[in-house]
């Protein structure tokens, strides 16, 4: 009996010294298991922040563009307006001279003019959603003393040219009012292009 109790304890020596490695090695395991799951769980959370990040990103960028966008095309239309009321300033001497300034060349200009005043204008419709207070004020001023002026420079007065030298005043300040608000809206001067 003595070698079976020996064989015995030899088995629940070897069984008892099986389980404490295992018993070890499973413990370690599980602390691995758990610090990858915890590693995986914030690699999620900093990929879903990155991509917050730069979906709000391109959002400002793609807004930061359009305003740009906005802006161009605005003083592209008072470029052409600006242009329209030169033609005029140019042409006053030869439109008063005659005893009917309405001819052919005056009536070309009144529709070039009419064309740019109504890209102005659609672009100005567009406008009102995109841009600060200060573009806005400087566009309205601009509508307003454009359509009075015009009125009166195509209508009833016959110095046309103090009345377009007056749309081309109109026109240049409106010009300069809107780079003026560009520049901190599109915050061109501090070299940032996303709003």
């Amino acid at each position: 009996m003595d070698s079976a109790k020996a064989l015995e304890l030899l088995m629940t020596a070897i069984v008892a010294g099986c389980a404490a490695y295992f018993g070890a090695y499973l413990a370690e395991k599980a602390k691995g298991r758990a610090a990858q799951e915890d590693l995986n769980r914030l690699v999620r959370t900093t990929e879903e922040i990155k991509t917050a990040i730069s979906g709000e990103a391109w959002l400002a960028q793609e807004k930061w563009r359009f305003r740009a966008q906005v802006y161009h095309a605005l003083l592209c239309a008072l470029a052409g307006l600006r242009l329209s009321a030169r033609t005029f300033e140019q042409n006053a001497w030869t439109f008063a001279s005659k005893p009917d300034p309405r001819t052919d060349e005056f009536t070309l200009a009144v529709k070039i003019l009419g064309d740019q005043v109504e890209e102005f204008s659609r672009q100005r419709a567009l406008a009102r959603l995109w841009l600060v207070a200060e573009a806005q004020a400087a566009l309205a001023a601009l509508a307003a003393g454009l359509m009075a002026e015009l009125h009166v420079s195509l209508k009833e007065s016959r110095d046309y040219h103090q009345e377009w030298q007056k749309v081309g005043a109109l026109v240049a300040t409106a010009e300069q009012a809107l780079v003026a608000a560009a520049e901190p809206d599109l915050k061109l001067r501090a070299g940032l292009f996303v709003s």
